[in-house]
């Protein structure tokens, strides 16, 4: 009999459902005694390798699917379903240790076997689809990411219902990879679709259905930089998601932090200072201190401390600051600035997107300061970090890339890609914005310095 198993990220894992205690040691014993290429020692091997991952040994569960996979295809061949099993499973491993890759390579070529040998609208099948769309989406190939999630969705509308796990995963990935494309007017549409879908036949708001839709398209909106349109969708779903999880530290927590960050985005700092505070107390109580969920808290309410200091936000400034020398003012700033970019780069690293949007901060910080050549080395470092970590649509590298000179290192084709994504980003801020607001007339600017750019090499 054979179970399946899911992982964080929602990957999913295939192994028996067996009675008996499995280790290393025991693992040895049954290949010595029976060979490593027994069928049942291969079994075994691919069970301990999918507990290992889900105990969290993701480099231990490479080890031994690797070896599954290997012993099954020497004595089963490459498509029987015992060896795609191994391989699947291997494709989550590697997922999970890093190697996208290597992810990649397996979940292709799973997908490739499984479509020729049980058709596309088979359940293995569009698993496999939605495996591949997430290796995808973990090497930023957002176009290829979006593709497989869409090939997944076409795949089960005859075969498996709306509300399969399976096409859920495909709905919110396909719509996750619109919004990295910049094609934001397509995510929320989709979305809304979804939601309405979700709430009918008698199920109401308040269902699961429909209160994981609302929780995606505020998520859309937020990158569509929407953020109101955001705040209400999170602060709407919370009470739900509270309801429908109970005490578990789940999904009420990313809901909360959600809204804090929409509600910073809106200028409500103190009500998002006040939900921060209580998502980190929650966070430290169920999973220590040192959690990386706490981690994150802490540096949002880093940013919001920041915020509430700089003059004219939040509370008044002391009689003190406002007579002082608007120079020492600057040079506090800008020390406030470097210190923040310091700890987002030692909580998240160089290339996390938090890292990266307090590099942009404190780069326009430094050119407004007149500190140009270290704003422009802040900013390229930038802009370097988040090309190797983020997705292409990704808005920090769109602002980077008009900030510094690295646009005019590009070439022709990317030039080509960032003139759509700004088209995109221009549309959007047309229809939620009009025309003359700020973030519309510096798209504007940045649109027609491409045009330039792209004229100047193409030649035209």
């Amino acid at each position: 009999e054979r179970g399946i198993l899911e992982v964080a990220g929602g990957e999913s894992l295939t192994l028996s459902l067996s009675f008996y205690v499995l280790d290393d040691d025991k693992l040895e014993a049954f290949e010595r005694d029976r060979g490593p290429g027994h069928p049942a020692a291969a079994a075994a091997a691919n069970d301990l390798g999918a507990l290992l991952l889900i105990m969290g040994d993701a480099e231990g569960a490479v080890e031994l699917l690797r070896r599954s996979l290997s012993a099954r295809e020497a004595a089963l061949g490459r498509d029987h379903r015992e060896t795609l099993e191994a391989a699947s499973n291997l494709a989550v491993a590697l997922m999970a240790s890093g190697d996208y890759a290597g992810s990649w390579e397996h979940s292709a070529a799973v997908l490739d076997s499984r479509s020729r040998t049980l058709g596309e609208s088979h359940g293995l099948t569009i698993a496999a689809m939605i495996s591949l769309g997430a290796a995808c989406a973990a090497l930023s190939d957002n176009e290829g990411a979006r593709a497989a999630y869409k090939r997944a969705l076409d795949a089960s509308a005859g075969s498996l219902g709306p509300w399969h796990p399976d096409v859920r995963k495909a709905s919110y990935g396909f719509a996750s990879q619109l919004s990295f494309l910049g094609r934001h007017g397509e995510a929320v549409e989709f979305l809304e679709r979804e939601l309405a879908a979700a709430s009918g036949e008698g199920r109401g708001p308040s269902h699961p259905y429909a209160v994981t839709a609302l929780c995606h398209l505020g998520t859309a909106l937020g990158r569509a930089d929407r953020h109101a349109e955001a705040r209400d969708c999170f602060r709407a779903a919370l009470p739900d998601v509270k309801r429908i999880d109970g005490d578990a530290v789940s999904d009420a927590y990313i809901v909360a932090v959600n809204l804090a960050r929409a509600l910073a985005k809106t200028g409500e700092l103190l009500e998002a200072r006040s939900i921060l505070e209580s998502a980190l107390q929650g966070y430290k109580a169920a999973l220590g201190d040192d959690c990386p969920e706490a981690r994150v808290v802490e540096s949002l309410l880093a940013s919001i401390a920041a915020t509430l200091a700089s003059p004219g936000t939040g509370s008044p400034s002391p009689p003190e600051r406002e007579r002082a020398d608007p120079g020492l003012a600057r040079a506090a700033d800008l020390a406030r600035a470097r210190e923040f970019l310091k700890a987002q780069e030692e909580a998240f690293g160089e290339g996390s997107e938090n890292a990266i949007e307090a590099a942009l901060h404190l780069g326009l910080a430094l050119k407004e300061a007149g500190g140009a050549r270290e704003a422009e080395e802040v900013l390229c470092r930038a802009l370097d970090a988040a090309r190797k970590s983020l997705p292409g649509g990704h808005p920090a590298i769109l602002a980077l890339s008009v900030v510094t000179k690295g646009i005019e290192r590009l070439d022709l084709e990317e030039l080509e890609s960032i003139r759509l994504q700004f088209e995109g980003v221009l549309a959007e801020t047309d229809s939620h914005q009009g025309g003359g607001r700020p973030l519309t007339e510096e798209c504007r600017i940045a649109l027609d310095r491409v045009l330039k750019l792209i004229a100047l090499k193409g030649g035209n």
